[in-house]
C-alpha cells in the first residue's frame, strides 16, 4: 500500500481501476505491564502478544477474502486463466489456515493462569462464549489445517486414498467409494474428503464479520484488565509492600 493510499484508507486495484474502502483495524488490548508484579510481567506480555494476533489473524483472513474477490474479478475477463483458477485456490488454502491459527490462539493461547492479578479481571462468561461460538463454527478447523498441510502425503498411497474418501453405508476406513474432493471449490465454498466425509469452510465476507465479532467479543472480556480496577492496584501495592519486608 503507497503511503497516500494508507492514509486515505483505500486499497487501489489495478486490474480494476477502482478503490476499495478498507475496514477499520480492531485494536487489541495494551496491559498496564508496569502495574504487575515482577514474577507476572514476562507471562505477562507473552500474553498480550498472543491476544494481539486474533487481530492479525483476521487482517489475514480479510486478505485472503480479498484476493479471492480480485481473482473473480479477473475471471469475469478471461475464464480459461488457469493463473486465475490457482490464485482462488491459494487464497482459499490460506483462509483455511488463518482461521485454524485464530482457533489455537483463541482456544489455548490465552491462558491467564500464570497471571492471577489478571486473570482475576477477566470476564469469563464473554471468554467462554466467544471460544463457543469459534468452536460451533468451525469444527473442522483442525482437520481442513491437516489436509492442507499434509496434502501430498494425504493421498500418496490407495490406503490413504481409501482413509479420506467419500465412504458409503458399512464402507471400511480403508475402503471408500473411492470418490476423493481434492481441495475443491464450488462458488466460495472450500472443500476437501477428510476421513471419508467431506469437510469445508466458506471464505467470504460473512465468515470475516464473524471472525471479527468474535475477536471483539473476546477483546471485551479483557476491558477490566486493559485498565486496571483501583482495588487490583491497592492489592497490588500491598503484595509488594510485604514481600518487601519479608527476610
Amino acid at each position: 500500500m503507497l503511503p497516500e493510499e494508507e492514509e486515505a484508507g483505500y486499497t487501489v486495484v489495478p486490474f480494476e481501476g477502482v478503490c476499495q474502502p478498507m475496514p477499520s483495524s480492531i485494536l487489541s488490548p495494551m496491559f498496564r505491564l508496569e502495574m504487575l508484579p515482577e514474577e507476572e510481567c514476562q507471562s505477562a506480555w507473552n500474553l498480550q502478544n498472543s491476544i494481539g494476533r486474533l487481530s492479525s489473524y483476521v487482517a489475514a483472513f480479510e486478505a485472503a477474502v480479498a484476493l479471492y474477490d480480485h481473482t473473480l474479478a479477473l475471471l469475469k475477463t478471461d475464464r480459461s486463466n488457469r493463473q486465475y483458477w490457482r490464485w482462488c485456490h491459494i487464497a482459499a488454502r490460506e483462509g483455511a489456515m488463518t482461521v485454524y491459527h485464530f482457533g489455537c490462539v483463541l482456544l489455548n493461547g490465552c491462558s491467564f493462569k500464570p497471571c492471577p492479578s489478571l486473570g482475576s479481571l477477566v470476564s469469563a462468561s464473554h471468554m467462554k462464549l466467544a471460544r463457543k461460538r469459534f468452536a460451533a463454527k468451525f469444527p473442522n478447523a483442525t482437520a481442513l489445517r491437516n489436509i492442507i498441510a499434509h496434502d501430498a502425503e494425504a493421498y500418496d498411497t490407495e490406503e490413504k486414498r481409501g482413509i479420506h474418501a467419500l465412504r458409503s453405508k458399512g464402507a471400511t476406513a480403508t475402503k471408500g467409494t473411492g470418490l476423493v474432493i481434492h481441495s475443491g471449490l464450488v462458488d466460495r465454498s472450500f472443500q476437501t474428503t477428510f476421513e471419508g466425509r467431506i469437510i469445508s469452510y466458506d471464505l467470504d465476507e460473512k465468515t470475516l464479520r464473524f471472525l471479527q465479532e468474535i475477536t471483539i467479543q473476546f477483546y471485551q472480556s479483557l476491558e477490566r484488565v486493559e485498565r486496571l480496577s483501583p482495588q487490583l492496584r491497592q492489592r497490588i501495592a500491598l503484595d509488594r509492600e510485604v514481600r518487601s519486608q519479608e527476610p
